[in-house]
């Protein structure tokens, strides 16, 4: 006799902070989410790309970079880069959209050495 046993399996959504500890998106498994709940990025090991499949920069130690090794927003848990402000209260998790399929992905481009300074783009000009 076999027996099968039924998991739920809960994925949270991630909040995603900028320079001034807002909250400016969500992540989830290897999707990156607007405020409003909208694909407009994907996670592929450690790369990130733009939702058409271009490579925009990194996540490592749960901060993401751009291509000149600048951080432009971070997760819960993140070390090293720039000195983390405190967070803004978390909005309520938006509903989120169907996902569009997975995109092609470009080339990665080399990557930069790290900085530890805050990147001049935003988390949506980042994602473009």
């Amino acid at each position: 006799m076999s027996v099968v046993r039924d998991y739920v399996i809960i994925m949270t959504l991630i909040a995603v902070y900028d320079s001034h500890g807002q909250v400016v998106g969500w992540s989830q498994e290897d999707r990156l989410y607007s405020l409003s709940g909208e694909v407009v990025g994907w996670v592929r090991d450690d790369a990130v790309y733009a939702l058409h499949g271009l490579h925009v920069g990194w996540f490592e130690n749960c901060q993401y970079w751009d291509s000149t090794g600048n951080v432009v927003a971070w997760t819960e848990g993140a070390s090293g880069g720039p000195a983390k402000p405190g967070r803004a209260g978390v909005p309520g998790r938006p509903g989120k959209a169907g996902a569009p399929g997975r995109p092609g992905f470009s080339g990665r481009m080399g990557k930069p050495g790290f900085s530890p300074s805050w990147s001049a783009k935003s988390w949506r000009s980042f994602l473009k």
